[in-house]
Order: C-alpha cells, then structure tokens, then sequence
C-alpha cells in the first residue's frame, strides 16, 4: 500500500467524481508504475503481493455549522478551505501541464468576478448554494484537465503522503507552500535534486510516520504537539481523507 511517506515511481492511476452521503466528492487513485506485463506477472513463479495503490478523497466545500463560530471566523475557514483545495489541484495540475493551460474556472455563473468588493466576496462565500457551484466548476475543470493524464506508465511521479495529523494515522496532502515544499514532481527530476522531502515541521511532529497510536499512546500525546499538527493540517481532516479500499 502507498502510505505516509515518500514513494517514486508513483502512477495517477484515475480521478473521478464519487457520491458519498449525498456529496460528491474527488477521488485521485495512484498506484505503483508497473515493471511487468499482465502475461509477465500471471505467469510467474513468484508469488504476488497485490498491486502497491491508494485513493485519496478530495470532498466538496461546505459553510461550517458550528453555532459557537462567528460569521467572520466562517467565512475565514470556508477561505482557506477553497484556498488550500486550490492549492493542491493546480499543484497536481502543474507538475504534467504548462500553467498557461490549465483553468480551474471556480466562479463562473456564482455571480463573482472581477471588480468584486472584498465584502461581497466574503458575503457570498457564506452561501452553500454559491459554494456547491464553484466546487462543480473546479471538479469537473480538474477531471476534465487529469483524465488524458491517468494511467499512463510514461508520466511516473515521485508523491509525499503526510501523517493527517499528530492522532490520526492515514495519509493525506500537504497543502501549505507547495511552490516550495511540493509534493509531487516528475521521476526526470533527479533524486539529488528532489524537492520532495519531508520539511522539519512535519519530521518534527511525525508526520511523516504512518504508524497507527495505541489509544492509552494517543490520550496521553502533549497538548501542545496535539494543537501545532491541527494549526497545519487543519482542514485536511474533512477535505482530504484516505479512500478506503
């Protein structure tokens, strides 16, 4: 299994729209590039260790509805949640196609375009109904954008999974600095020159381990470490999750 750590010759194997509880979300399947022939590997005397693969679920925005926020704190957090799925996206995006190429298209027919009012921007972000038509528009742009790209064994990729935070196990996105601290470029980039690498915050606070932590282990992690992880990967916990198998 692909999980929390840095993994070379990484194939995207698919992206796809996915309906879980009435959302529909993103799903982006890697897998292992493939060093046999279907003929090569049934055929074999070896035994077969199934094929090394994972999918991470990408779900839409929503407006936060917990009472104890106020607006400005909602509207703060539905910001970086679009700004952080942005990120990532045009991320994956950039390491296969020139950026003149790629548009996401995220507010077309929302009524927001340029000349807006930073008040009015932030007014509409708090509509679900606004919010539920720029995640159409950026899902399907970015499906449109990846499909002629996945499954195909030429466009190899050396990915960083990252701990989802200090509790939680599963392998997720990092989805700050990406310009410096990227998670994916092309396997023609040398090792040597890798910027794939895990960054001091994330070795510090191993994130960069996928081993699951006893409960009595997780009750007692220091308050401290428990606050800086969620202060970093924050809104990975509801919009980047592990697909399970």
């Amino acid at each position: 299994m692909i999980g929390v750590g840095i993994h070379e010759d990484v194939i995207i194997d698919n992206v796809e729209h996915a309906d879980k509880d009435g959302k529909k979300s993103i799903i982006i399947s890697f897998r292992k590039k493939k060093e046999k022939s279907l003929f090569e590997s049934m055929s074999s005397d070896e035994i077969d260790n199934g094929e090394e693969k994972t999918s991470v679920r990408i779900f839409p925005f929503k407006v936060p509805d917990k009472n104890d926020l106020t607006e400005t704190q909602k509207t703060d957090r539905v910001i970086a949640d679009v700004t952080r799925t942005r990120n990532v996206l045009l991320h994956i995006l950039q390491t296969f196609l020139p950026k003149a190429e790629i548009s996401l298209n995220m507010y077309a027919n929302t009524g927001i375009a340029a000349g807006i009012t930073d008040v009015e921007f932030k007014k509409k972000m708090l509509s679900q109904a606004t919010l539920d038509k720029i995640w159409n528009n950026t899902q399907t742009a970015f499906i449109r954008m990846m499909k002629p790209l996945c499954s195909r064994d030429d466009l190899p990729v050396r990915l960083k999974l990252v701990r989802q935070s200090v509790e939680k196990h599963y392998a997720t996105f990092p989805t700050m600095y990406l310009d410096n601290q990227p998670f994916l470029e092309p396997m023609s980039v040398k090792a040597e020159n890798s910027r794939v690498k895990f960054t001091d915050y994330e070795l510090k606070n191993g994130l960069d381990k996928g081993d699951q932590i006893p409960r009595s282990e997780a009750d007692v992690i220091p308050a401290d470490d428990v606050s800086a992880a969620a202060d970093a990967i924050e809104m990975d916990a509801g919009l980047f999750t592990p697909e399970e198998e």
